[in-house]
């Protein structure tokens, strides 16, 4: 019987003790932000509201979807408030490995993955969804009454959002993996064409409707191009 290596132990209690750290204050967060929660629903029920007519309501049909709301509103809230304290985490536990100029670029990616998941969600918040929100609502017939249920609402909006986050990490993945040479620059361009027809055919499998598919595919593909752009300017031996 083969016995656990003491180093990767004690790895993983440090891993643990992280997480833990972070978790509690992702808790601490929700806690505290629990009583704003109706000034955080107008902040993200914008969209909507500046969409809807003022005799159109909002319905909740859940049994439970009044009490479940504000719970939900202030985990998310808490949640992009703690992802400074997570980044900050994963970077204290990495450091003692990295050599000088792996910490420069652990630094990097850490700070442009953080700035570029608010510019995902800013980008979503701001342009996506009014835009959405518009299309859809005008596009009902005039015979139907629109009353929109809120938790459908906060589930569509959480998701798209997420995904933007998420799809804004592109440029960074890119530069990661010509970091490590799993690819070239020149391959980065010549692939150039099947990744805006990927990028169309992963708008229409994550987003519900046309225009948000134009809207997350387009962005995917200048996204791309900003990853090619970061790849010349910080891996100039990639370049002929």
């Amino acid at each position: 019987m083969t016995s656990i290596n003491p180093s990767f132990v004690a790895l993983w209690q440090e891993l643990r003790q992280r997480l833990l750290l972070w978790l509690l204050v992702l808790i601490i967060f929700s806690v505290a932000l629990l009583p704003l929660a109706s000034h955080l629903f107008t902040v993200f029920a914008r969209p909507l509201l500046h969409t809807l007519n003022p005799s159109q309501p909002l319905i909740a049909t859940g049994i439970i979807s009044g009490f479940w709301i504000p719970i939900e509103l202030s985990l998310w809230f808490a949640l992009l408030l703690s992802i400074p304290i997570l980044l900050w985490q994963c970077w204290a536990f990495a450091k003692p490995a990295l050599k000088k100029t792996e910490k420069k670029w652990w630094k990097i990616y850490l700070a442009g993955s953080f700035f570029l998941f608010l510019a995902g969600l800013f980008f979503c918040y701001q342009v996506v969804l009014p835009l959405c929100m518009r299309v859809l609502i005008r596009a009902t017939p005039e015979s139907v009454h629109i009353m929109p249920d809120i938790v459908n609402y906060l589930n569509f909006s959480f998701r798209l959002l997420l995904t933007f986050g998420l799809a804004f990490q592109l440029p960074l993945l890119i530069l990661l993996v010509s970091q490590f040479k799993f690819v070239s620059i020149d391959q980065l361009q010549k692939n150039r064409r099947y990744i805006i027809i990927g990028a169309f055919v992963i708008g229409m499998i994550i987003a519900p409707d046309v225009i948000t598919q134009c809207f997350l595919a387009i962005p995917l593909w200048l996204l791309y191009e900003l990853g090619i752009l970061l790849v010349k300017f910080f891996i100039p031996s990639e370049n002929p």
